[in-house]
């Protein structure tokens, strides 16, 4: 129980990364096509598809880094929890067996 929060105590930077890389990832695609119709909407009668495409190219860019991200932090923070809660298991484990043991031995 003095060790758990000692091993959890950087999983909290790793479940920060998966919650805010969405979300710079979210802003990243508002500015994107923010860029984009605002070239529409300056263009007049004629499309600039250059503008356009750049707006638009840079909202699908942020939005997949955003999402790689996401995802890898996710996958690590599974990985650690999962390792951290066999160690927990393995140390309870051992607790119980010496406790187990020391009985035995003072009957």
């Amino acid at each position: 129980s003095l060790e758990l929060p000692m091993l959890e105590k950087n999983l909290t930077i790793i479940a920060t990364l998966a919650s805010v890389s969405t979300l710079i990832g979210l802003l990243g695609t508002v500015v994107g096509m923010i860029k984009a119709f605002s070239a529409l909407g300056n263009s007049g009668g004629s499309t600039d598809s250059t503008a356009l495409a750049n707006g638009i190219s840079e909202a699908l860019i942020n939005t997949a880094i955003g999402i790689g991200t996401s995802a890898i932090s996710i996958i690590a923070y599974n990985f650690f929890t999962s390792k951290i809660d066999t160690l927990t298991y393995s140390i309870d484990e051992a607790g119980v067996c010496i406790t187990q043991t020391f009985s035995a031995n003072h009957h």
